[in-house]
């Protein structure tokens, strides 16, 4: 199901746990249809979009 914040708590874990390793940064693939989701958790793109087995995708990256 959309819209439970089962996502958002996801990756908010999953940044909490890359903060506690070191990390800086994090980059992710996200689909196009993902992209809008990822720009809510403060996610920039990164470059052009790129074939994918799939469908295109974006990279994108966020400042911890």
């Amino acid at each position: 199901r959309h819209g439970m914040g089962y996502g958002k708590l996801m990756m908010s874990h999953l940044e909490d746990l890359a903060k506690s390793r070191g990390a800086t940064e994090v980059a992710l693939r996200s689909s196009i249809t993902s992209k809008a989701f990822y720009e809510r958790l403060q996610y920039q793109i990164q470059g052009d979009t790129f074939g994918a087995v799939g469908g295109h995708m974006i990279l994108m990256t966020k400042k911890l």
